[in-house]
């Protein structure tokens, strides 16, 4: 549980800003492969 602990104390993401960010980041990603990958 220390292990998980620590990886919650140095990824901080209790920010609902930065969740946002991240989905936000991931959807960026997920788009950009389809488009590279898919062609359309």
């Amino acid at each position: 549980m220390s292990k998980y602990r620590a990886f919650v104390d140095s990824h901080p993401l209790h920010n609902p800003l930065d969740i946002g960010l991240m989905v936000l980041f991931v959807c960026g990603t997920v788009i950009g492969i389809l488009l590279a990958g898919g062609g359309a």
